[in-house]
C-alpha cells in the first residue's frame, strides 16, 4: 500500500512536469500569434483591453505563477472548460497557472456572467487551462475537429482543447481588427424606429453600441409621449406611467432626471438605458421585456440603487467620455484627419460650384497639376492654391502621387461630388414639390451634337416665395411618338416618388405626338389623370400666328424677302458693312433721338425667333434714309460691278412706296407680338393673364385695320425719295375685251388696291389665326375665371365658374369655396392692400405672410392650383440654349450621366449657391478619413 503511494505520487509530479511544458509551448505559440497580427489590429486590441465582453473583449488572462498543486475542484474547472461548444465563437485558452485559493463571490458572478455571452458578442476570450491531460480523448479530439470546420465569416478563432497552433496563420484566419471594423457605418439603420427601445436588437453590435452612446439617452426617452399605451388596469383601477416617474427626489428635497430610464410608445413600458447597453443580468424587466408595474414603481428606485446598475453606468460613463477612453489617440487621429478632409472638400465644393453654374468645362487633356494642359478644375485649384496656404500644402504634400494615394484632386472624387451635389439638389427639389403637392409637367426635346435626342423635363410648383419651374433631368428617347414619352415620364415620376395623381397641368409645343387629341403625351397623360389640363405653349402659339400672317400673301412674302438679302448684302462684306455702319455713326442721334447708345444694325431672320423679325423691322424703320444712302453710295462709288448691280437693285425696291408701307405696318405688328411674347415666357405668368395678353393683341391688331391713311402719312417721313405712286399707278389701264362684247374694267388700283388687297389681308389673317389659339384656353376661363375678380361683385358668370371649378375639383375643394369667397370679399376691402388682386402670385405670396390658408383653406387651395398651371415650355427651350454649351463641338465625348449632372447644376444654379453641404462633407470626409491608416 505504501508502495504504491509512493509510485502515485511520482507519477503525478512527472505529469504535472509535462504540463508545465505544455504550457510553455502554449505561450511561446501564442506569442508568435500575436506577432503576426498587424500594428494596427495591436494598437485597436490595446485599445479595447478595458472593454467588457459585450464590446468584443479580447480578454488573455495569464496566470503565469503556476502552484505545485492543483485541487481536485481546479482540475474540474479545467476539464469544464475544454468542453465548450463552437457556437460560442470562442478562442478559449485560460491559463490559470496561479489560481488563488478563495475568489470572492463577486468575482466568480462575474466570471460566470461572461461565459454566457452570445455569439453575436464576437468575444476573443483566450483562457489557457494548464491543468489538461497529456493525452486528449478521442470525444475530445472530435470537438476540436469540429471547431477547425467553422467559416471565417463567424469571426472564430477556436481552440478549446488542441494546443497544436500553426507557428504561421493564414490571411484568411488573421484576426483583423481595424478602425472600419470597429466604427461601422450604420447609414441604413431607420433611427426613428430604434427611437424605441423595445426594437433594440437583443445581440447589439458594437456599432450600434456605440451610435447609441453618440445619441445620448436624450434621444431614446420619448418625453413628448402621451403616454396612452402605458395604461395598466389592476382590478377597478387603471395605472398609467407618469412624468414624476422620470425624475428622482433627493433627500436634501431637490429633483434629479433619471436620463437613464427609456419609454417606450409601442409597448408602453420601460427601459434602462446603461443596462441595455452594459447591463450583466439580461433577464430584468429594465432590459428585455420592459417594466410596467406602475403600482409597484417603487421598483425604478430599487433599481437606481442596484449594483448591476451602477456598474454598467460607471462603464456607460467611461466609453461616453472620449477623452478617459482607451480610445482617446484613435478618436483624436480620426478627428483631425475628418476636419483636414472637411476643409480640402469644402474647397473643391467651391470650385465645382464656381464651374457648374456657369457651364464651363472641367478638365482637360492632362489630369496633373502645374500643367498647361489640366483644365480649368486643377488650374482653379492652382490658382486658389497661391492665396490659400492650407491648399497650397495640401497640393505640394499630395500632388501628382499617382494611384493609390489618396489626394481628392483626381476626377473620381471631383465626379463623385458633382453627383452628390445633383443628388442633393435633385432631393431638395422633389421634397419642395411633395410640401406643395400639386406640380406640372413641362417637357420637350432637341438633338445635341452628337444626334441624340434629349427629352427635358421640368416641373412647374408654387411655394410662398413665387412659382418655380425646375429642369429636373435629361433624358435621351429613340422613339418620338406620345407613348414613349409617356413611358419616361411615367418612370421619372416612379423613381422620384411623384405621384402622377396631383399633376394638375402639362405643356408642350402644339407638335402632333405632343398635344395629339388621341396618341399625343398629353392624351397619355390625360387618361391616367383627367385634371392633368393641357396648356398649348402661348409662345409656340403666337409664333405659329406669325407664321402663317406673314405667308399670307404676295407683298408679304416679297417684303421679308427683301429684308433677309437686304442683311445678307451688307454682312457680305466687311467693306460694306463698314459703310453702313459709318453712315448710321453720322446721324446716330437723330436717328435714335437719343433714346439709346447702341446702333441698331440691320438683323438678320429666323424661323424660330421671331423675335428677330421684330428687330429687324424696326432696324429698318428707324434707319430707312441711312440704308438708302449707302446703297446709293455702292452703285455710285468705285465697287465691282456685282456689288453695283446688286446695291442698284437693293434700292430700286427699298424706294417703293409699298416697301416702306409694309415697313411701317410689320413694325408696328411685330413690335407689340414681341412684347407680347416676351412676357408670356416669363415664369411667373398665370393662364387668364396669358389669355387677356392674347385678347388684347388681337384688339390692338385689329384696330389697325382701318389704320391706312395713317401710314399713308408717315410714309415720307422715313425718306424723301419714296416715290409718291404705287408701282401700278404708272401702268396704262388695261382693257379686256370679251366674245360677248363686254369690257372688263379695273376698278381697283394704287392705294386702294393694296390696302383691300394686302393691308386688310394681313390684318384679318392674324387675327383669326389669334382666335383660333385663344379658343384652346377656353377651358382655363371656364373653370377659372372667378380667381381674377375676387374682390368684384359676384354675376352669374363669375357664379357659373365657381360652380364648374368645385365640380371638376371635388377631390381638392369643397361647396366651402363659396362662402370662403364671400368672407375674402369683406376682409379685403378691411384690410385694403396696396396690391393689385389681380396679381394672383403676389395675392398668393400675400396669403402665406398673412397665414390666411387656415381661414380660407379652399381658396388657398384653389389659387395654388391655378398657379401650377403653366402656360409655356419655355423653360425647356432655355434649357437647349444651355445645352449647347455644356455640350459644345469641344465636349461631345462626355456620357450621358454626366451631361446630366452638368445640366442641372448649370440650370438650377441659384438653388446650388444656396445650398448647404456641410453635413455631406462631414459625413464623406469621415469615411475617408476610417480608410486612413495611421503609423
Amino acid at each position: 500500500m505504501m508502495k504504491s503511494k509512493v509510485l502515485s505520487g511520482s507519477a503525478k509530479r512527472k505529469k504535472k512536469e509535462q504540463q508545465t511544458k505544455n504550457i510553455l509551448l502554449t505561450n511561446k505559440k501564442i506569442n508568435n500569434l500575436f506577432r503576426c497580427i498587424r500594428p494596427e489590429a495591436n494598437g485597436s486590441a490595446e485599445s479595447q483591453s478595458d472593454i467588457t465582453p459585450q464590446e468584443n473583449l479580447l480578454d488573455i488572462s495569464t496566470n503565469c505563477g503556476i502552484e505545485e498543486k492543483l485541487t481536485e475542484e481546479a482540475n474540474g474547472s479545467a476539464e469544464s472548460q475544454s468542453d465548450i461548444t463552437p457556437q460560442e465563437n470562442v478562442l478559449d485558452i485560460s491559463t490559470n497557472c496561479g489560481i488563488e485559493e478563495k475568489l470572492t463571490e463577486e468575482a466568480n458572478g462575474s466570471a460566470e456572467s461572461q461565459s454566457d455571452i452570445t455569439p453575436h458578442d464576437n468575444l476573443l476570450n483566450i483562457s489557457t487551462n494548464c491543468g489538461i491531460e497529456e493525452k486528449l480523448t478521442e470525444e475530445a479530439n472530435g470537438s476540436a475537429e469540429i471547431q477547425s470546420d467553422i467559416a471565417p465569416r463567424d469571426n472564430l478563432l477556436d481552440i478549446g482543447a488542441n494546443f497544436e497552433i500553426e507557428e504561421k496563420l493564414t490571411e484568411d484566419n488573421m484576426v483583423k481588427v481595424n478602425i472600419e471594423e470597429t466604427t461601422t457605418e450604420l447609414n441604413s439603420v431607420d433611427w426613428n424606429l430604434y427611437k424605441d427601445p423595445f426594437f433594440w436588437p437583443k445581440n447589439m453590435p458594437k456599432s450600434f453600441i456605440e451610435c447609441c452612446i453618440e445619441k445620448g439617452p436624450d434621444y431614446f426617452q420619448n418625453l413628448n409621449s402621451d403616454f396612452i399605451n402605458s395604461k395598466r388596469s389592476d382590478k377597478n383601477f387603471n395605472r398609467h406611467l407618469t412624468l414624476a416617474m422620470f425624475t428622482r427626489s433627493l433627500p436634501n428635497g431637490q429633483k434629479c432626471n433619471r436620463k437613464w430610464l427609456l419609454y417606450s410608445p409601442s409597448e408602453g413600458s420601460v427601459y434602462c438605458f446603461v443596462c441595455k447597453l452594459y447591463g450583466s443580468n439580461r433577464e430584468s424587466p429594465f432590459i428585455s421585456g420592459g417594466f410596467d408595474k406602475w403600482k409597484k414603481s417603487e421598483r425604478i428606485g430599487e433599481h437606481e440603487n442596484s449594483l448591476q446598475h451602477r456598474n454598467a453606468t460607471n462603464k456607460w460613463l467611461l466609453r461616453s467620455n472620449t477623452n478617459n477612453s482607451v480610445n482617446k489617440e484613435l478618436c483624436s487621429q480620426i478627428s483631425a484627419e475628418t476636419n483636414y478632409w472637411f476643409e480640402v472638400l469644402k474647397r473643391l465644393v467651391s470650385v465645382i460650384t464656381f464651374l457648374s453654374s456657369r457651364g464651363l468645362a472641367f478638365r482637360g487633356k492632362e489630369e496633373k497639376l502645374n500643367s498647361q494642359h489640366n483644365g480649368n478644375y486643377l488650374g482653379l485649384l492652382e490658382l486658389i492654391s497661391e492665396y490659400d496656404p492650407f491648399l497650397k500644402a495640401h497640393i505640394e504634400q499630395y500632388g501628382n502621387q499617382g494611384k493609390g494615394n489618396p489626394s481628392y484632386l483626381s476626377k473620381t472624387v471631383c465626379n463623385e461630388l458633382m453627383t452628390i451635389m445633383k443628388n442633393s439638389l435633385s432631393t431638395f427639389i422633389i421634397n419642395e414639390i411633395k410640401e406643395c403637392k400639386y406640380f406640372s409637367i413641362i417637357m420637350d426635346s432637341t438633338p445635341d451634337l452628337t444626334k441624340v435626342d434629349q427629352m427635358a423635363i421640368i416641373l412647374r410648383y408654387c411655394t410662398l416665395t413665387g412659382v418655380e419651374e425646375r429642369l429636373l433631368g435629361l433624358f435621351p428617347i429613340k422613339d418620338h411618338q406620345g407613348q414613349s414619352m409617356y413611358k419616361v415620364l411615367d418612370d421619372f415620376l416612379e423613381k422620384s416618388e411623384l405621384d402622377i395623381m396631383n399633376i394638375r397641368g402639362q405643356s408642350y409645343d402644339n407638335a402632333s405626338n405632343m398635344s395629339g387629341q388621341f396618341k399625343g403625351l398629353q392624351a397619355y397623360v390625360k387618361n391616367k389623370n383627367p385634371l392633368a389640363v393641357f396648356i398649348p405653349c402661348t409662345a409656340h402659339s403666337l409664333n405659329l400666328v406669325g407664321v402663317n400672317s406673314v405667308n399670307c400673301c404676295t407683298e408679304a412674302v416679297h417684303f421679308f424677302d427683301f429684308v433677309q438679302k437686304l442683311y445678307n448684302f451688307f454682312s457680305g462684306s466687311t467693306h460694306r458693312w463698314n459703310v453702313l455702319i459709318n453712315i448710321l455713326k453720322k446721324e446716330e442721334k437723330n436717328s435714335v433721338k437719343g433714346n439709346s447708345s447702341r446702333l441698331l444694325t440691320l438683323k438678320s431672320l429666323s424661323d424660330t425667333r421671331w423675335s428677330c423679325h421684330a428687330e429687324a423691322c424696326k432696324a429698318i424703320v428707324v434707319n430707312y434714309k441711312q440704308i438708302l444712302t449707302a446703297l446709293k453710295s455702292m452703285y455710285d462709288g468705285e465697287e465691282n460691278n456685282v456689288t453695283t448691280l446688286d446695291a442698284k437693285s437693293l434700292w430700286k425696291k427699298m424706294v417703293k412706296r409699298e416697301t416702306a408701307y409694309m415697313s411701317l405696318l410689320w413694325n408696328d405688328i411685330m413690335e407689340r407680338s414681341n412684347k407680347t411674347s416676351t412676357k408670356l415666357q416669363h415664369s411667373n405668368c398665370d393662364t387668364m393673364k396669358a389669355i387677356n395678353l392674347l385678347k388684347s393683341l388681337k384688339c390692338y391688331v385689329l384696330s389697325l385695320r382701318d389704320s391706312n391713311s395713317i401710314y399713308e402719312e408717315k410714309i415720307p417721313n422715313l425718306s424723301p425719295e419714296i416715290t409718291i405712286y404705287y408701282s401700278d399707278e404708272k401702268q396704262r389701264k388695261k382693257i379686256k375685251k370679251f366674245p360677248d362684247g363686254s369690257i372688263n374694267e379695273e376698278v381697283l388700283k394704287g392705294k386702294n388696291k393694296f390696302r383691300v388687297q394686302t393691308h386688310i389681308f394681313i390684318i384679318d389673317k392674324f387675327v383669326s389665326e389669334l382666335n383660333k389659339r385663344i379658343s384652346a384656353y377656353e377651358y382655363i376661363g371656364d373653370h377659372f375665371l372667378f380667381i381674377t375678380h375676387l374682390t368684384q361683385e359676384s354675376n352669374e358668370t363669375i357664379d357659373l365658374s365657381v360652380s364648374t371649378f368645385i365640380s371638376k375639383y371635388k377631390n381638392d375643394v369643397d361647396i366651402t369655396l363659396q362662402n370662403e369667397l364671400v368672407q375674402f370679399k369683406e376682409y379685403w376691402k378691411l384690410c385694403q392692400p396696396s396690391f393689385d388682386p389681380a396679381d394672383i402670385s403676389q395675392l398668393f405670396s400675400w396669403f402665406g405672410n398673412q397665414s390666411l390658408e387656415e381661414v380660407f383653406p379652399c381658396l388657398f387651395t384653389t389659387l395654388k392650383i391655378y398657379l401650377t398651371i403653366p402656360v409655356a415650355n419655355c423653360s425647356a427651350e432655355r434649357a437647349f440654349s444651355k445645352l449647347t454649351r455644356i455640350k459644345n463641338k469641344y465636349r461631345t465625348s462626355q456620357t450621358q450621366e454626366n451631361l446630366d449632372i452638368q445640366m442641372i447644376l448649370y440650370s438650377e444654379n441659384d438653388l446650388l449657391k444656396s445650398l448647404d453641404l456641410n453635413d455631406v462633407l462631414k459625413e464623406l470626409a469621415s469615411s475617408k478619413a476610417r480608410k486612413k491608416k495611421f503609423n
